[in-house]
């Protein structure tokens, strides 16, 4: 089974980094065969500092889904444009 995760205000508060002990659940998850997805409105770039460093190859959509990256990685963006009026 695959879980998204937001981060902000759902498992990363007040941009302090996600917390050991959720982040010890998240591998449990993984270890039990499910796959663990980042998700934020954040840039990739900007997910990074509140995830420890192991988890930087986890998969993660940011960017409200313009950009995705898997094992470090950019695999897909998107660009938004504005039409104009």
């Amino acid at each position: 089974m695959k879980f998204v995760f937001d981060l902000d205000g759902t498992i990363c508060f007040n941009g302090k980094p996600v917390s050991e002990k959720i982040l010890v659940s998240l591998e449990t998850l993984v270890a039990h065969g499910h796959e663990v997805i980042f998700a934020s409105a954040r840039p990739i770039r900007d997910l990074l500092p509140v995830l420890h460093e192991r988890f930087h190859a986890y998969p993660m959509i940011g960017g409200n889904g313009s950009l995705i990256s898997k094992n470090g990685s950019i695999i897909s963006f998107r660009l938004f444009y504005r039409f104009p009026n």
